[in-house]
């Protein structure tokens, strides 16, 4: 689970927190070691792009888009 934070027009920080289909969700800061942060940009054909520049596994950079 996480929150939404802007911080210009087109940008909104993403804080939350990391968890697994068979876990409950938690919130960012219960369990610091399960921290995301990531950048989400609305893109101009309606697109959002939620980056990941440190996640925190099985890659160093992660890109999640989301399409109407």
């Amino acid at each position: 689970m996480g929150r939404l934070y802007r911080l210009t027009e087109e940008r909104l920080l993403y804080l939350g927190a990391l968890h697994y289909a068979h876990e409950a969700p938690i919130w960012f800061g219960e369990d610091p070691s399960r921290n995301q942060m990531a950048l989400l940009t609305r893109l101009d054909d309606g697109r959002l792009r939620l980056e990941f520049p440190a996640p925190l596994a099985e890659s160093a950079f992660d890109i999640l888009e989301l399409a109407p």
